[in-house]
């Protein structure tokens, strides 16, 4: 208890009080109810009787505030500055109620308060770390809004570090600590911090904690960052980091970065940094926005040096009167004291003019190297890039090629051939043969992805030879390739028959070991050989060539007529008669018929020599081999052959033979398919016609009424056919029986009408018959349609609205065309006379 002097500021009023807290001193509502009761009383009584009430209840929250809220309301209109000693009592006083009351936030948020109005920043900024070193951490939320404003206020490395510390305490506020360390101009500890958010995704894609993109994140801390005054080294680093980053933005951040020197006037590192971009852009977007940037930035120098260059101009203008006046500040200066001359501005536009002009040459290379760090295996691309370069850039274009050999992979770039041909044809077009055999040595022995860039190899180095017309040496080009003793060492077997074997499509084997068969270099050695003249010599190397192909079986249709071909240009027809009996024997269906169209024709032609039965037997093993093949397309080919069979064996008298190879061949279903029949049987009728005259061809047309393979259209079409030749020979009975005949077993549907039967046999009986003969037809064509009647009340399904077409059904009961059946009307014990009058 505060002993006797104070004991004078206890008045006459106060001893019931006094005694019922003396009675209960610890009871807190006899406290409180002496405090309200002094409420209106001085400050000094209020003050001495919580004195006593927070030293008799230590812990008591309720007296310390009302306390500490009395203490400082007496100090609300005090400056700190004249009134310290009081402001450092009640100091001293937050500091008593904390010993006891630490874990008590809004003691701690008064006693911060207070502090704020004074000018201790250190003591402030210590005492919120100790009541966040005092307070459990559920209730720091409490005081980081307040150590913020006072960090906001206070700025500085104090800001700073308040900011770092709330970032480890709240993470998912990063963006508003980037923001405001943005703002004080901490980069390095911003820096820092970006770089934690970014190496942690559960913070960075979090869209309620940053609500902006990576590359926005950083892009806009860059841009803070280049607004105020960092270090050169600093931006740098910071690009750099960037770019490890976002390699996808290259363009953004080298542009971001020139853009930061150029407005520093540091035009040559803006010039650098423009340079790396456009080296370093892996895209064609990337390149275009580095590009444009660059030249608006030396089109605008450009224009400005030429604006001093106007200036120096009028300069001179008025040099004889020894001053000039500026414009711009209304000041006169001695012409002694203009900055450049204009020589020396005059030079600095030379420069930059130079400089833009390269960067204008340079583009289409530029761009080519984009291409090329895309893909450095695209042969198309370094071909471009070959194209781009002029005369006067031999060097250059070579370097670039031998660059291009060492850096494709020919398992990755396709055609490395073409490099290699273009190396050669530069030294070529120069005239310096010797370095381009040598180059085309050195591409034959490289890998290659596949052999068919070899063979290119090789035909390019022969196609060279042959331009300069060295014949010899493209001749022992191709030999050193194609034939087996000279490549025997390459190759694994020891033995030729062995090597022989080898596959050209076998990827297993390398392209060097497996290029001698290739037939494109065979095609190439065989027609320079077959220009070199027709000595027995040359023939006999020519004819052992194509042998070689034959043993490797690397022949294609196109050798094998070509050999026959050369044969027989040099009269050796038998053996081009060999070398076809080969093809066909070599070759399947179908490719071995225009072997076959082409042997039979050359035989035709010399059929002055050649018997007739080995002319026959060749057509016999030409037809047995097409028409094993049962498809549309091998009856075709039948047909062909069957028609040039025939009409040989006709032009050379034997019709006989040739309408029995007719028969037989028309006897066999699988030989010929439905309509290749008929119009072989329509030929075959048309020259038996001619051959052996109308009794004959009746019997073959009966035969053909009878083709169970012909469909109705085609026997009806056929049943006109006979009907003309026996009009024509006037055996009239013979044509109605014929009609009897098509009407009885050609069923015609209801809506389809009579395809045309009563309509020809009408005209026919008013051609060729009488009143009696009409109206039998009329009979027969009533009695025809009565029964297809019946048919369909019997099967509905016969019906035309079925069906919405004609309904054939051949009867395999009806009676058969014969000679004897064409002689008798066949009778009808159901039949109805009737008159009609017709007129």
């Amino acid at each position: 208890m505060p002993g006797p002097i104070g004991l004078h500021l206890i008045s006459e009023d106060d001893t019931r009080y006094e005694q019922e807290i003396l009675a209960s001193p610890y009871d807190i509502a006899a406290w409180l109810k002496y405090y309200r009761a002094k409420a209106n009383g001085p400050a000094y009584d209020r003050i001495f009787l919580l004195e006593r009430a927070v030293h008799q209840f230590p812990r008591s929250y309720k007296f310390w505030t009302l306390y500490l809220d009395l203490r400082v309301l007496l100090l609300d209109t005090a400056h700190p500055h004249f009134h310290a000693r009081q402001f450092a009592r009640v100091n001293a006083l937050f500091d008593r109620a904390l010993v006891h009351n630490h874990a008590l936030p809004l003691v701690w948020l008064r006693y911060l308060a207070f502090l704020r109005r004074q000018t201790d920043i250190t003591r402030t900024r210590r005492t919120f770390n100790r009541c966040l070193q005092a307070l459990p951490l559920t209730q720091h939320g409490l005081i980081w809004p307040h150590f913020l404003n006072f960090a906001a206020s206070v700025g500085g490395s104090t800001a700073v570090a308040v900011y770092r510390r709330y970032y480890e305490y709240d993470p998912t506020k990063v963006q508003m600590v980037i923001e405001q360390l943005v703002a004080l101009g901490d980069v390095d500890e911003c820096l820092r911090i970006l770089d934690d958010v970014l190496s942690s995704p559960e913070i960075l894609y979090n869209p309620t904690i940053i609500d902006k993109s990576p590359l926005d994140l950083w892009s806009d801390f860059c841009d803070a960052a280049m607004r105020g005054k960092p270090r050169d080294t600093f931006v740098e680093n910071l690009v750099a980091n960037g770019l490890a980053r976002f390699p996808d933005q290259v363009s953004r951040l080298y542009v971001k970065l020139s853009t930061y020197f150029a407005k520093r006037k540091n035009f040559r590192k803006a010039s650098e940094y423009f340079e790396k971009g456009l080296k370093q852009s892996m895209t064609v977007k990337d390149f275009t926005l580095i590009f444009d940037t660059y030249l608006a930035l030396l089109e605008g120098l450009i224009e400005k040096t030429m604006e001093r260059v106007e200036e120096r101009e009028r300069v001179e203008e008025i040099k004889d009167h020894g001053m000039v006046q500026n414009r711009e500040e209304g000041e006169q200066k001695e012409v002694s004291e203009v900055d450049h001359s204009k020589s020396v501005v005059v030079a600095d536009l030379d420069l930059q003019m130079a400089q833009f002009e390269n960067l204008m040459d340079r583009r289409p290379f530029l761009l080519n190297d984009v291409l090329l760090r895309q893909n450095p295996h695209s042969v198309d691309d370094w071909m471009a890039r070959f194209a781009l370069y002029g005369p006067a850039q031999l060097e250059a274009m070579l370097a670039d090629m031998v660059r291009s050999l060492t850096t494709i992979s020919p398992f990755k770039g396709k055609a490395l051939h073409r490099i290699w041909l273009r190396y050669a044809g530069v030294y070529e077009a120069n005239g310096d043969l010797v370095t381009a055999r040598v180059i085309f040595d050195r591409a034959i022995k490289v890998e290659y992805g596949t052999v068919e860039e070899l063979v290119e190899v090789w035909s390019g180095w022969c196609d060279m030879e042959l331009r300069h017309d060295d014949f010899d040496h493209a001749l022992r080009v191709l030999e050193q390739v194609l034939f087996i003793d000279h490549v025997s060492k390459q190759i694994a077997p020891s033995v030729v028959e062995e090597a022989r074997k080898i596959s050209f499509k076998d990827a297993n084997l390398k392209p060097q070991q497996r290029v001698f068969k290739s037939v494109k270099l065979w095609t190439l050695y065989l027609d320079l050989m077959e220009s070199m003249g027709d000595d027995p010599t040359t023939i006999d190397q020519i004819c052992q060539a194509y042998e070689s192909i034959l043993r490797m079986k690397i022949a294609t249709p196109v050798v094998i007529v070509n050999y026959a071909n050369f044969l027989e240009s040099v009269h050796r027809f038998e053996q081009s008669f060999t070398v076809y009996e080969k093809g066909v024997a070599l070759f399947k269906f179908p490719v071995n018929y225009e072997i076959w169209n082409i042997y039979l024709s050359k035989v035709l032609a010399r059929q002055a020599v050649v018997s007739n039965e080995r002319i026959r037997d060749l057509f016999e093993q030409a037809l047995e081999s097409c028409s094993v093949a049962e498809t549309t397309l091998g009856s075709s080919f039948v047909k062909a052959i069957v028609l040039s069979y025939g009409n040989w064996e006709i032009s050379m008298g034997f019709s006989k033979r040739a309408f029995r190879m007719y028969e037989k061949l028309l006897g066999q279903k699988s030989i010929l398919a439905t309509l290749d029949r008929f119009d072989l049987r329509q030929i075959y009728l048309k020259q038996a016609l001619a051959s052996l005259g109308v009794p004959e061809t009746r019997k073959l047309y009966e035969s053909a009424l009878s083709d169970e393979f012909l469909s109705n259209a085609q026997i009806w079409q056929l049943t006109e056919q006979l009907v003309d030749i026996e009009t024509a020979a006037l055996e009239l009975t013979r044509v109605r029986e014929l009609f009897r005949y098509a009407a009885a077993n050609l069923i015609v549907s209801l809506r389809a009408a009579d395809w045309g039967i009563w309509d020809r046999w009408s005209a026919f009986e008013v051609a060729h018959g009488t009143e009696a003969t009409y109206k039998q037809m009329l009979r027969y064509k009533r009695q025809i349609e009565l029964s297809l009647k019946e048919r369909e009340v019997l099967d509905p399904s016969l019906a035309a609205g079925d069906n919405g077409g004609v309904v054939f059904v051949k009867s395999s009961t009806g009676p058969k065309v014969t000679s004897e059946s064409l002689k008798k009307e066949p009778e009808n014990p159901d039949a109805i006379e009737l008159d009609i009058d017709l007129d």
